[in-house]
């Protein structure tokens, strides 16, 4: 059984390749998953072998070049989205120029005609990048940075402008552990495509997987909108190296260092006032959000060293639903002072009363609890009309405080041969639950995301790449007691009082882990790009 074993993985190893080399022109790796491929020929429409061409990227300085194959071919792999300057030249023949631009993901076609030159000229032509993509087939959409800008965010989330992409279904409601917002742990997003739901759906930022791997479909990161460059969202044609979506695959690039220093400032309020009212909802429950962003990048060293950071925090405070309480009345108290002044339960009554409660009747007086025992002897006199238990309406106000933050570097090394990138992201959300009796040891509930993402690219030769890559996300919940003392109940008997909303299930700690590892290589031979990992 273990050598089928063994032969069974071995034989799903060998497909995988072969997957990956027949949808290598499909790859998407989110941070360096763009690539520029064409031929080089003259105006005959003869190809010009041996062609020298570089592509810089015009945001950073970086320039890489490469060298068209015997049949003219030529292919730019593993590149940030952005604009580019591409330039071809060869012997004989005038320079061109062509000004690119790249989305994530995204496979360009650029074919380069060189026109003839005489031994007197020194021209560069400027052509226009072709308006017809031939290089893809695959239904995709990609939100812009102009677009997160512009475009209304639902908890100030980007995620949700999926729902605009061809092929989506859904209109991106939004729920999670924790809130439904860019702060909520394993947020699911109600969008489908290509009849699945949205547990076919996969989320990647920078090339980190960052889906659950316990709730399938959700995503356990989602970058505060000021710190993404694209969104790039598939229906179809999906790269075999992010093979789990089935549904929608969502790819997050990040915004990077430049050579000019950069940055944006952005705070946001909002509550129940600023919401438009409907028909079936005509009002809101009271909340207020503050958020306050920004974000700062530019150049360590020009041309080779960049940085990247940004920071969002939250401030909010929301209604919780309200809920049918029962406890005692301020008469009872009353009356336990005056003839048990030293006791425990009324130690307890009184020290720890009750938050503001609006009162809406009388549950259960004394005649109710005692019957005929009420003002006698047995029950010290306890009037028998006197209420022992109230009923009231409890809404407590639960504050929702958070921090996101970011860093990424990115270094050139060796004449841009050597390429490396580290990302750093974590978020923190605290919810303050409402104890129902003030003075009581509260407790909060902390949720604590780090995310970590290192990648390496090494050009051995123009038609030689290598990439490794390495993530790691932490998503971490935990329900911890505040620095308040803690009351001690023993065991008494009920007449009738609820819990207090503290609830049995803490103090508690839960942890999910998430790798990723990549290592590929590309290698373009002749008119063929092949890629092995």
């Amino acid at each position: 059984m273990k050598r089928r074993f063994l032969m069974s993985r071995s034989a799903v190893r060998i497909l995988s390749m072969l997957i990956v080399l027949c949808c290598a022109s499909a790859i998407v790796r989110a941070q360096f998953s763009s690539n520029v491929q064409g031929v080089v020929q003259d105006a005959s429409l003869a190809v010009i072998p041996n062609a020298k061409l570089t592509l810089k990227n015009l945001a950073t300085g970086i320039e890489v070049s490469t060298t068209a194959s015997d049949a003219g071919v030529y292919r730019f792999s593993s590149l940030a989205p952005g604009k580019y300057l591409l330039r071809a030249s060869a012997e004989g023949f005038q320079t061109t120029e062509v000004e690119i631009t790249l989305l994530t993901a995204q496979t360009v076609a650029v074919n380069l005609t060189l026109a003839v030159a005489t031994a007197t000229e020194q021209i560069t032509v400027t052509a226009e990048p072709p308006v017809v993509n031939t290089s893809e087939t695959r239904i995709q959409a990609t939100i812009e940075r102009v677009q997160l800008q512009d475009l209304p965010l639902k908890g100030r989330d980007g995620l949700g402008l999926a729902a605009l992409a061809p092929g989506v279904t859904g209109y991106g409601a939004q729920g999670g552990i924790g809130g439904a917002d860019n702060f909520a742990n394993e947020r699911m997003i109600e969008l489908n495509a290509a009849g699945r739901n949205l547990s076919g759906n996969q989320y990647v930022v920078d090339g980190l997987n960052v889906t659950s791997n316990i709730m399938q479909g959700t995503t356990n990161l989602s970058p505060n909108p000021d710190s993404i460059e694209e969104i790039a969202i598939q229906t179809n044609t999906f790269s075999v190296e992010h093979g789990k979506a089935s549904s929608i695959q969502i790819a997050v690039t990040t915004k990077s260092g430049t050579n000019q220093f950069h940055g944006s400032g952005n705070y946001l309020f909002t509550n129940q006032h600023l919401t438009a009212r409907t028909v079936f909802t005509p009002r809101y429950e009271p909340f207020k959000r503050h958020y306050l962003t920004g974000t700062l990048g530019g150049p360590i060293v020009k041309n080779k060293t960049f940085f990247f950071a940004s920071v969002e925090t939250l401030r909010s405070q929301s209604s919780a639903a309200t809920s049918v309480r029962t406890f005692e009345s301020p008469q009872f108290v009353e009356w336990a002072k005056r003839m048990f002044p030293r006791s425990l339960g009324t130690k307890i009554l009184s020290e720890y009363p009750m938050r503001e409660i609006a009162v809406t009747g009388v549950s259960r007086t004394a005649r109710d609890v005692f019957g005929a025992d009420c003002g006698t002897e047995k029950t010290y006199g306890l009037p028998c009309e006197m209420p022992l238990v109230l009923t009231g309406l409890f809404k407590p106000s639960i504050p929702r405080n958070g921090v996101h933050y970011s860093f990424r570097g990115d270094q050139y090394l060796n004449n841009n041969r050597d390429r490396l990138y580290v990302n750093y992201y974590k978020k923190i959300l605290d919810i303050y639950p409402v104890i129902l009796r003030q003075g009581i040891r509260d407790y909060v509930d902390d949720d604590v995301v780090p995310a970590l993402q290192a990648n390496w690219s090494h050009t051995f030769s123009p038609a030689l790449l290598n990439e490794v890559a390495f993530g790691y996300l932490r998503m971490q919940g935990r329900r911890r007691f505040t620095d308040q003392p803690a009351m001690v109940l023993p065991a008494a008997i009920s007449i009738g009082f609820q819990g207090e909303g503290i609830g049995l299930n803490g103090p508690q700690t839960w942890i999910q882990h998430n790798y990723n590892w990549r290592n590929v290589l590309s290698w373009v031979r002749g008119s063929h790009s092949l890629k092995f990992g």
